[in-house]
């Protein structure tokens, strides 16, 4: 890469870590973390949210599958962009938008041989909310306003360190995670147009509701994983394991504050399959399966396991195709997910269909990636609410930016060949 290449390089990684400050919205949030990031790259999340078992790639979804990092050979560096909107309804027909930005990932990885170092930081569960509603109630026959608010601003972030090792047909993974998040809650309503002469209680008496619940949750994991790999069939299987986030609890109302410091938020135990399988040089097939075992959460009365299940295929072409659509790579795919709660009594589901494609940059192995993402997560009939999101994913992927490429353009002597008769 010259400097110039290396300039772009990391304004745009700057630019994209700045998405850290904002995450996924959904009207889903007051119940948990609706808004999943697992840890794919641009390419998985275009493939159906796929790729646990694709080592017949360079991979850049190492947080889904510690044995993963083991495919590449050079100093790779990967990050993502997030962004879109999402519409809010319910049963009764009533309509809201909101937008999205988020960070998904960023993950470099280090080979030593048949050693690899990997690291990625993973913008891992979030759910962000923010409505308000206006109504005209009466007291004693006198109209006044009653302007409610709810905010919720969750987020957990994980960050991944990771070991592996390759074998012949064999990948195996290690690695130790670190979680960090914060959960705020607040409810307010105003009263407009009350004073002390219209009733007699405090509500009449014009006194504001005000509440504010913040968690703050941190504690360290672990994970591990395996991965095979053969000419046209790749696998993986990882683990990740099941976390006791320390959670500093502080309670706030118009009148008081109060820090309690023994309450815990229980991550679920994790595994993630997935299979790769190559049809021909240009067309192959992901199907992965995501089981999540929530019930010893105490985070909802009554938490769901959850489930996902994705699948999708993609076009690959073969380097010196002529046409213009056969040089462009392409990627689809379906992926259902069961969330850990109920709504109304009923499960939330969540579908989503994907679409992908890339641009490769010179080296073989950086290129840029393209994704977009339609779902549909709830049912308005059932849990009486429902959204629709439409979000569209940029991902920048290889540049090695630690290898100097060799500059063949000095005068050398070549020598005569010599005469063997």
């Amino acid at each position: 890469m010259n400097k110039y290449s290396k300039v772009i390089l990391l304004a745009l990684i700057v630019s994209m870590s700045c998405g850290f400050l904002w995450a996924g919205n959904s009207i889903f949030s007051r119940y948990g973390f609706p808004i999943q990031n697992e840890g794919y790259d641009v390419y998985g999340m275009g493939m159906g949210n796929t790729g646990a078992g694709d080592f017949l790639r360079l991979n850049y979804g190492v947080g889904v599958n510690p044995a993963l990092c083991a495919n590449s050979n050079s100093v790779l560096i990967s990050t993502g962009l997030k962004m879109g909107y999402t519409n809010y309804e319910d049963k009764s027909g009533n309509y809201n938008k909101d937008d999205s930005f988020d960070f998904p990932y960023f993950s470099i990885q280090v080979p030593i041989r048949r050693h690899h170092i990997a690291f990625q930081f993973t913008s891992f569960m979030s759910g962000n909310l923010s409505s308000q509603s206006s109504s005209t109630p009466t007291i004693d026959g006198v109209p006044y306003e009653l302007e409610t608010y709810e905010t919720v601003y969750s987020y957990i972030y994980r960050a991944d360190l990771m070991y592996a090792y390759r074998f012949k047909y064999l990948n195996v993974g290690i690695g130790a995670n670190y979680y960090l998040g914060n959960r705020k809650m607040k409810f307010t309503q105003d009263y407009i147009g009350l004073g002390p002469d219209i009733g007699s209680n405090d509500v009449a008496n014009g006194y504001d509701t005000f509440y504010e619940v913040s968690n703050t949750y941190a504690n360290p994991g672990f994970m591990a994983g395996l991965g095979l790999k053969f000419k046209t069939m790749s696998m993986g299987l990882a683990y990740h394991s099941s976390v006791d986030l320390k959670n500093t609890r502080e309670f706030k109302t118009i009148l008081s504050s109060e820090v309690e410091e023994d309450e815990s938020l229980i991550l679920p135990h994790t595994i993630n399959s997935g299979v790769t399988f190559k049809f021909n040089n240009t067309f192959k097939t992901n199907v992965d399966f995501r089981y999540e075992i929530w019930e010893e959460s105490d985070f909802n009365d009554n938490p769901e396991n959850s489930w996902r299940i994705g699948a999708g295929i993609a076009y690959e072409p073969i380097s010196g195709e002529d046409k213009f659509y056969k040089r462009l790579p392409i990627r689809a795919g379906h992926s259902m997910r069961n969330l850990a709660y109920k709504v109304n009594n009923s499960n939330v589901i969540e579908n989503t269909l994907t679409l992908g494609s890339s641009i490769p940059i010179k080296a073989i192995s950086s290129r840029v990636d393209f994704a977009y993402q339609y779902s549909r997560r709830g049912d308005a009939t059932e849990n009486g609410v429902e959204e629709t999101a439409h979000m569209f994913m940029i991902g920048i992927s290889g540049f090695d930016i630690f290898q100097k490429t060799l500059k063949r353009d000095k005068p050398r002597d070549i020598p005569e060949a010599e005469d063997l008769y």
